[in-house]
């Protein structure tokens, strides 16, 4: 710090000090304003740009994975179940009323005996489709198989049919045996009279699209075409 001394006589001392104080004020406020210049001047550091999320593509090639294709089988799989069911849940009663009448004659046709057949058969089905589409779909084209299940997912047709045989089986379940309870065994009763349900809830559903009430049509969304392998 720089002291300007003053010879005037008297008083020198105390004019010291106050020069000495005069110049400290001068250097605070100095840099005071070298502070100030320095915060005005100095440039605002540039924020860094937030990661971009990566978000899973939705795309086809991305979910033809290993775990998609085995969700895709195993959709497959209880869908052939279901349809295995339905169909020979309706085919088996009348076939085996007709073996069992040109065969064996009328006395052997019962009412328990073809319930337990209508149940036979349709868990003859379940087994026979669930087999049938694990052997058509784990050994096939993943993209193929995707297709198929995007189809299928928009079948509004299989869907209905579906509906009405779920409603059948169940209406008929309650129904069968408080009309027969006498005349079978109460197994036969609840699942041969769900198989017979099943049966004629499909074929209610043919009905309609027959006498011109078919389900409504939902347009299948684009799918990209297979990748050859």
């Amino acid at each position: 710090m720089v002291v300007v001394e003053v010879k005037l006589g008297e008083g020198v001392c105390a004019r010291k000090a106050r020069v000495h104080l005069k110049l400290t004020n001068l250097a605070c406020r100095a840099r005071r304003v070298a502070f100030a210049s320095e915060l005005t001047v100095r440039r605002p550091v540039p924020a860094r740009p937030r990661p971009r999320r990566r978000v899973m593509s939705d795309s086809f090639a991305a979910a033809a994975t290993p775990q998609a294709h085995a969700a895709d089988v195993e959709f497959f799989v209880r869908r052939g179940m279901n349809k295995g069911y339905q169909l020979l849940s309706l085919v088996t009663p009348p076939v085996y009323a007709v073996v069992a009448l040109t065969r064996y004659g009328r006395s052997h046709l019962s009412v328990n005996r073809l319930l337990r057949a209508t149940w036979v058969g349709g868990s003859v089905g379940v087994i026979g489709g669930g087999g049938f589409e694990y052997a058509r779909s784990a050994y096939s084209n993943p993209d193929k198989v995707r297709i198929r299940r995007v189809q299928a997912t928009y079948d509004t047709s299989s869907i209905r049919a579906d509906d009405h045989s779920t409603i059948g089986g169940l209406l008929f379940a309650l129904l069968t045996p408080a009309v027969f309870w006498k005349r079978a065994s109460t197994i036969n009763l609840i699942l041969g009279g769900a198989g017979i349900g099943s049966g004629v809830g499909l074929l209610a559903h043919h009905a309609r699209t027959v006498t011109g009430d078919p389900a409504p049509t939902v347009p299948v969304p684009d799918i990209p075409p297979v990748t050859p392998h």
